[in-house]
């Protein structure tokens, strides 16, 4: 079995590819060492690659509910460089600053990637296709019951750590921002 996992980032997939090596015993495989002789592979891409036999793949599509929190999510990784492990050492109220306008081109980079990735979802037979959503995906992994089918136990990957960070407590004007942002797209 290879499944391929599409994200625009922030979306929890590390979630989905945790629990698939850690109870499923599949492989990761980086997309530019992939050969097509491997089985029991899982590619994490949010590159370009797309395999020469889409047809004898699992295509899972990672998004977020919400764009706004998935672009400060973004940012806040960017700054801290902590995307999966977690330093926790940001605990000043209103330490993160940016602009209304960085965050709106955070967003736009995020909706072209997702509009590619679907396209890529639509566009070639493969063997099945899935969306998971972040916001699912952590209150646990039941949803993935669907991407395999074996009968093991599904639980919560304990390799994975989640964001420690309250947005509207590091965040300047994050109250502000979001009631702009909703304004913006009413």
């Amino acid at each position: 079995m290879k499944i391929l996992i599409k994200t625009a980032g922030r979306t929890g997939s590390h979630i989905i590819t945790d629990w698939l090596k850690d109870y499923h015993q599949f492989k990761q495989v980086l997309d530019q060492f992939y050969n097509n002789q491997q089985t029991n592979i899982v590619v994490h891409s949010q590159l370009d690659f797309i395999p020469d036999d889409p047809h004898n793949w699992i295509f899972v599509s990672s998004k977020r509910k919400n764009l706004f929190d998935q672009a400060i999510s973004r940012y806040i990784a960017s700054t801290t460089k902590q995307t999966t492990t977690y330093k926790k050492n940001i605990t000043k109220e209103n330490s993160i600053k940016f602009e209304f306008v960085q965050l709106m081109g955070f967003i736009g980079a995020i909706e072209a990637e997702h509009r590619y990735f679907d396209h890529i979802q639509q566009k070639y037979n493969w063997q099945s296709k899935h969306t998971f959503y972040y916001e699912d995906l952590v209150k646990g992994t039941e949803v993935l019951k669907t991407l395999v089918s074996r009968k093991e136990n599904y639980y919560q990957s304990g390799t994975t750590e989640a964001s420690p960070y309250n947005y509207k407590f590091i965040v300047k004007d994050y109250e502000k921002m979001y009631k702009k942002y909703r304004e913006f797209n009413e």
